[in-house]
């Protein structure tokens, strides 16, 4: 600013065909300094090392309705929360956005698939699994087909139920966090937000016949979403700025449950400590595989990407994609280094680049940098973050199995000991009663 300045007061005291002189100067050298650094940038080639890739179903029914829904379970084909051929399709074109960058431009993956090259994972969850195979059917178009009748190969997508699902949905099954998200209401953002809407709350329970709260809000928004999505409409009292003013709800809800440092290791630790140990598989070498995609919710991606500290506080809507990307540059002393990208629109191709606030701003970061945030952001034993177990790995017993075999073990020991202390003493009590009868036979015997 003070240049701006300073050659501002210059140019005044110029003639005007001067003024123009340097004006023109300036602008090509603009442009000069822009193509050097675009250069600049060009220069140092990087190859895609590794891709990891989280993405939310495609459109679905609702997850329920409420009181004066005029729609019942019985208007949706497979009923509440099942994919929709909608979102069938927009899983199939997010593949062919995924095909179009990892094997046509990148040349990142093969044709065909390969076990080696990508691992596909998915949350226990029937959307989210037909998510992945709609996804999976457009990225690999196979040369060789098993079937003659379809063209389409099947691809394996591996899953884990959901109370031990602590990757992709770990809030269904943790203690700890549970307790956080009680104490939300004491917080100041939630009585705010409280204060703020309790009007509007109150006439949305009148309109749909039943209460609406901070805590069941965000159900009623994405019932009419999905509903107008799918072409029933809304009722009449649900307007434009209603809808908005929902989704707004929605939206900080959400970013309530990632509120806290806690909450975030709690939320994508675990996921975090995964991604940092298949990037270091890849650096060292101990790992084949190229690409991780995993099939999952909102609330995934919005945990993940507030956990690597790039979330935009908005719900991600159907078929939204997070990206992270290892790169490596050219030559023999590698340099590595983090990339991240969002497809944030389910009708848009486009798949943006994220400056990344940790790293100056930078879309593209060093991996020590990236390791030295995320570290911070690990769980090393999400289990025992959660409350549940004393040691990491999905076969450990919970606090609440061990305390109680201990007790019934406590008290097994305590009943052996109290049946020997009885035994004895009862054995000790014939004795004694043996040994006076028998001595009270031999002074008889005595005296005869």
């Amino acid at each position: 600013p003070t240049l701006l300045f300073c050659f501002a007061l210059c140019l005044e005291a110029m003639p005007v065909s001067a003024r123009v002189l340097s004006v023109l100067f300036l602008l090509l050298q603009h442009h000069l300094v822009r193509q050097l650094a675009s250069a600049s940038d060009s220069s140092l080639q990087l190859d895609l090392q590794l891709a990891i890739v989280v993405y939310r179903h495609g459109d679905r029914s609702p997850i329920q309705k409420y009181a004066n829904d005029r729609y019942e379970e019985k208007n949706w084909p497979q009923g509440y929360g099942q994919l929709s051929p909608t979102g069938m399709n927009q899983q199939y074109h997010l593949g062919n956005l995924m095909k179009e960058r990892y094997v046509t431009n990148m040349s990142h993956l093969s044709y065909n698939y390969s076990r080696l090259e990508t691992y596909i994972r998915s949350t226990d969850v029937d959307r989210t699994l037909m998510s992945a195979q709609s996804q999976l059917a457009s990225l690999y178009s196979p040369t060789q087909y098993v079937f003659e009748s379809v063209k389409w190969k099947p691809v394996p997508v591996h899953t884990v139920s959901g109370k031990n699902d602590t990757l992709l949905r770990p809030w269904d099954n943790c203690p700890r966090l549970t307790e956080l998200r009680k104490k939300d209401v004491e917080t100041v953002e939630y009585q705010k937000m409280l204060e703020e809407n309790k009007e509007f709350m109150k006439n949305l329970s009148i309109y749909v016949g039943e209460e609406i709260n901070m805590s069941n809000i965000w159900v009623l928004q994405d019932t009419l979403f999905v509903e107008n999505a799918s072409g029933f409409g809304l009722p009449e009292w649900a307007t434009e700025e209603v809808m908005d003013r929902l989704q707004s709800i929605a939206d900080s809800t959400l970013s309530l449950m990632f509120s806290s440092a806690e909450k975030q290791r709690l939320t994508s630790g675990h996921f975090v400590q995964k991604l940092l140990a298949d990037i270091d598989g890849k650096v060292h070498q101990t790992s084949d595989t190229k690409t991780y995609f995993y099939s999952a919710h909102d609330t995934t991606v919005a945990s993940v990407m507030s956990g690597l500290g790039v979330s935009d506080y908005k719900q991600p809507p159907y078929a939204s994609a997070f990206l992270v990307e290892l790169y490596s540059s050219k030559g023999k002393e590698k340099n590595y280094f983090i990339k991240m990208l969002y497809r944030n629109d389910t009708f848009s191709d486009a798949i943006h680049e994220l400056a990344l606030p940790w790293c100056q701003n930078q879309t593209a970061c060093d991996l020590e940098t990236f390791k030295t945030f995320a570290s911070d952001r690990v769980s090393t034993d999400i289990n025992a973050d959660c409350g549940k177990t004393q040691s990491s790995g999905s076969g450990g017993f919970s606090v609440t199995m061990l305390a109680l075999l201990s007790s019934l073990a406590a008290i097994l020991l305590l009943s052996l000991v109290l049946m020997a202390c009885c035994f004895l003493y009862r054995w000790r009590k014939w004795k004694r009663t043996r040994d006076t009868i028998k001595l009270v036979y031999a002074n008889e015997e005595e005296s005869l």
